[in-house]
Order: C-alpha cells, then structure tokens, then sequence
C-alpha cells in the first residue's frame, strides 16, 4: 500500500505534515470506538479537550445533555492550524499516517499531477516527489482527496476530484453547500465552559443560520457555522462580517468565556457534502470520503473509516471491477443515502422546535420533567437528543 500525501513536505530528513484539511475536528463517540477497534491511541498532545457536556441553546433556556458513561468525545485539530507560531499540539491526521506507516504502509510526500490507464487498464500515477515527476502503476486505487482540494498556487496543478474524473468519466460529484469555519484564540484557563460543545440556533443580529457549534480546543475556541447568510457570503469580507455579526448576538457573548480578549485567528469557508455521488466508481478505481458522500452535518471522519472499511472487503472477497464494487461497496453507499434521507426530516424538525420560542418552551418542559421524575436508564427524550447532537445512533433509528 502508497498513500500519497501532498501536505506532507520534506524539512529536516523526514516528513513533516503541513497544512489544515478545514473540518472542525470533533471525535464522536463511534469515531472514538472505531479508532479503539483498530488499536488508536490518542496521546494528550493529540486531544485538544474531552467533552464532557454538550449544551444545546434554546430559545428560551438550554438543555445540558452529560456524556453518558462509557462514551467518549474529543476535540482535535486534524492539521497544523491554526495560523501563528507553531504549537505543541500534534495533528490527528498525521497520527493517523504514523499508524499506516507503522502497520506496512509507505507513505510519500509528493503531490499526484497526472493519472491515465496503461495497456492492460491498470490506473497510473504521475507523481512528482523532490521535484522530479514519475509514474507509479497501481493494481487498485483509491481516491480520499475530498471536495475541497485545492490545485495550489500553479494553475497546472489539478485537483483530486479533476483527476478522479478521468478515469472515471460517468462520475457526477455530490451536492455541496458552504460552510464557515473559523478559529477564536484567548479562552481563560480554567474557564467553566472548558469540555462544553455547544450547539446553537441562531437567527439573530441578521444572520441566518441554522446550525452553529462551538468547540472547546484549550486556548481556542473552533466555531462552525451553516446556513443562508454563509450560503450567500461571496468573499473573504462577507465572511468577516458574518462572524463580526456573529459574536454581537448577545446570547452568543453570555456563552463565551468572560473577561477574556477573543482574537480570530483563521477562517476558512470550506465545502460540506449534503448529497452522493453518482456513479462513483470504475473498473480499479474508487473514491472513499467527500468525493462520494458523507453523513448528514455528522461524522466527515467516521463516514470515511466506514466507506473505506466496506471498499476494503470488497476488494479483497469480491473483486477489483466495477461490478463487484457496485454490488458490494455500492450498498454502503446506498446506506448512506437512505440515511440522510431521514436526516433532512430530523434537522427540519429540529429547527422548527429551537426556533420558535413556543415549541421551545415545550421541549425544555418535557426534558425537565423527564430529568425529575425518571431515573437515567429511563430517559428517552434526553437519549433523543443526546443521539441527535453526537451522531451517536442512525438517523432512521433517531426518527423512529
């Protein structure tokens, strides 16, 4: 096995991972139990803040769901971000690329300019590695490139979905929408809101949102942002005032930490995927991650270990064709797509109740009764929510 990594460059006589992937670098709790299945140990210098409580922010009071016991949820930054002097903290994704190398694995920092098939349909890469390009045959290959791949700073460069379209012309990417990403440094030590995530419905000050979250990583704060205004947003400046307007919306002050001078460090606008692919696979070539799909809002990470899973039984009990990826890996995807399918009901629904002060006050009521009169084991309405904002149960179970 080769992976090709283009954030990885040569400094020193080895490799050192470059770079930020734009996602917001939250481990769920079924992120967490696959990296534990397959022998994944997160060092401290990995795990930015265990989240402890995740708070969901009403209309009229919010709701403070624990971790239940036995669950665990990280936060992390998957690259190098954010920007400024280099920090101690060690990036998840080139953990992830030390336990590959590791278990067989040669990893290459190069970056694959050119792919076409020879005589016998086998896939081919051009790679540029120390400045000089060759070419690599492989017997199966695998595209992880995700959606916002960029070509870099020469416009010769293509990226990964152009090449992936090339050997596999039937190929239609998935239906994307804009999000905004960006990083707030200057959290107190100590602070009480340290291990909270907070998911918010904001729709105040101008802004349209529908789904916020904030993310404690120690000394910064990693906030996600989804909705009409970031649809709209055509610059880097619309994005500025997106999050200007952002922080003066009065409840989202209350949630910040107090007496603390909060400095955006980095955003980044980058592309979710909201839909799947067509006809995402070709006779020795596959796509796992963005490129195909991905769990609704949930789980970027995770979605891309079980796409990645699935490819890997096929290839190894059914076979390297397009067929045999059809049948077999195809009915993961297939899963995928009925899934969120379920999704889009829960999440219009989910809008609908934070949204109106009356339905509301509704849920708090139910959740507080519930919190008073049942033991914990008993529960459903908090279990509810609670598998909604960690991604912690399928959608169709959720709506059930």
């Amino acid at each position: 096995v080769r992976i090709f990594e283009r954030r990885l460059a040569m400094r020193e006589s080895h490799l050192h991972y470059e770079g930020c992937p734009q996602c917001a670098g939250g481990v769920s709790p079924k992120l967490f139990d696959a990296l534990q299945a397959l022998e994944i140990q997160l060092p401290p210098e990995v795990v930015q803040s265990p989240i402890d409580t995740i708070t969901l922010q009403g209309r009229w009071k919010n709701l403070h769901l624990g971790v239940p016991p036995g669950r665990k949820m990280l936060a992390v930054f998957r690259g190098a971000l954010p920007r400024g002097p280099v920090s101690g903290h060690q990036a998840f994704d080139a953990l992830l690329l030390d336990h590959a190398e590791r278990r067989g694995a040669r990893i290459i920092g190069g970056r694959v300019e050119r792919v076409y098939r020879d005589q016998h349909g086998k896939p081919v890469l051009s790679v540029r590695e120390e400045g000089e390009a060759h070419p690599v045959t492989a017997d199966f290959l695998v595209f992880a490139t995700g959606i916002n791949d960029s070509p870099g700073m020469q416009s010769n460069h293509t990226t990964g979905r152009e090449l992936y379209a090339r050997l596999c012309d039937k190929y239609r990417p998935p239906r994307l929408r804009k999000a905004l990403i960006f990083e707030l440094e200057g959290p107190c030590p100590g602070d009480p809101g340290e291990g909270n995530l907070h998911y918010v419905e904001c729709t105040e000050g101008g802004l349209e949102l529908e789904m916020c979250s904030i993310l404690p990583k120690r000394e910064y704060l990693t906030v996600s942002l989804i909705g009409r205004s970031v649809d709209r947003a055509d610059s880097h400046k619309d994005n500025l005032e997106i999050i200007r307007r952002f922080l003066a919306v009065p409840r989202i002050r209350r949630l910040l930490p107090q007496g603390c001078s909060l400095t955006t460090r980095c955003a980044c606008s980058p592309c979710i995927v909201v839909g799947t692919a067509r006809h995402p696979t070709a006779d020795r070539v596959a796509a796992v991650g963005d490129l195909v799909t991905c769990r609704q809002y949930k789980d970027g990470i995770l979605s891309a270990h079980s796409m990645a899973r699935s490819l890997a039984g096929t290839l190894l009990c059914e076979g390297v064709d397009n067929t045999s990826l059809q049948r077999s890996y195809g009915r993961t995807l297939k899963q995928f797509q009925r899934d969120n399918r379920y999704a889009t009901v829960i999440f219009a629904l989910y809008r609908v109740f934070f949204t109106s002060r009356f339905l509301s006050r509704v849920l708090y009521q139910t959740y507080s009764s519930e919190q008073k009169n049942r033991p914990a084991v008993q529960r459903r309405f908090e279990q509810l929510l609670w598998a909604i904002s960690s991604g912690d149960e399928s959608y169709r179970r959720i709506l059930w």
